[in-house]
């Protein structure tokens, strides 16, 4: 989802004192989030939903009514089964919801998760399309999961972008967990994706870089070092052409939508005639 036109929703997802980009932050000291422009007072919503901020909307992939929205200010994930005209929370995980994320290779595995604040906050996952769910990473795990990648064809193969304790990547379906991330100039990530095409090619955005791994996502390396801005948030992946690379930033005052099609180029940005160019997210 692209900001445009000042109709969109905010992402509270970092409180602590802002930063210049290129220095790297703890997970004790996350961030400021950006000031950004505010729409106007909205309509009425349809109940249980009231005016919060939306940070992901998932569908089923093969159920197009079935839609799932992780909700801020501690709503949790909210559940639709007739395309978005009514909504139901889940009665699972506590706190804002944050993700909500498919297995491609099979849509009964699905990950869900929610900050970090209480015992039942986390990262969920269930694997009988939703009917019961069990809480992962516990005590591996301690920030919040911002962003889940998994892998095309393996479910069990899966990487986790968080608020402050950087990438971590399991090969069981999440039972236990390696971090990925310690010698990189960034630990607070927003956004993770594999290539479909190919599953060894994974990109991370984060808030000062943006990262690539060529190796299934055990190793990372800065993907362009001259990138002008950082806070990215939106990444999309072509399908077929791994090194086709989307992006959505929203550092000021180089936010935009950005994009490469081949891994030795840097990042151009591609915002030709947007008003407002804070990125949240691009699918």
């Amino acid at each position: 989802m692209v900001r445009a036109g000042g109709h969109s929703y905010s992402l509270d997802v970092v409180t602590s004192a802002e930063r210049a980009p290129g220095k790297k932050t703890t997970a004790a000291a996350a961030p400021a989030r950006l000031p950004r422009p505010m729409p106007a007072a909205p309509t009425a919503a349809p109940q249980p939903l009231s005016w919060t901020p939306v940070r992901r909307v998932a569908a089923n992939p093969h159920a197009a009514n079935e839609l799932f929205a992780a909700i801020g200010d501690d709503h949790g994930i909210y559940h639709s089964l007739d395309g978005g005209s009514t909504w139901s929370q889940l009665a699972v995980g506590s706190g804002s919801g944050y993700s909500y994320t498919f297995a491609p290779s099979d849509s009964r595995i699905r990950y869900a998760s929610f900050d970090a604040s209480t015992a039942s906050s986390g990262l969920y996952c269930s694997v009988d399309d939703g009917a019961t769910w069990t809480l992962l990473a516990s005590g591996q795990i301690t920030a919040t999961v911002n962003s889940v990648a998994i892998h095309p064809t393996d479910p069990k193969v899966l990487l986790a972008a968080t608020l402050g304790a950087g990438l971590f990547r399991s090969a069981d379906g999440g039972d236990s967990w390696t971090l990925v991330s310690e010698p990189l100039a960034d630990d607070v990530f927003f956004s993770i994706a594999f290539a479909p095409s190919d599953p060894g090619i994974l990109n991370a955005g984060a808030y000062n870089w943006v990262y690539v791994s060529e190796n299934g996502g055990l190793n990372w390396t800065n993907a362009d070092p001259w990138f002008p801005t950082g806070y990215v948030e939106g990444l999309a992946i072509h399908p077929t052409a791994p090194n086709t690379v989307v992006l959505g930033a929203g550092f000021f005052p180089f936010g935009g939508v950005y994009k490469r099609t081949q891994s030795t180029v840097p990042f151009a940005l591609k915002a030709a005639g947007m008003t407002d160019t804070f990125v949240l997210n691009i699918a």
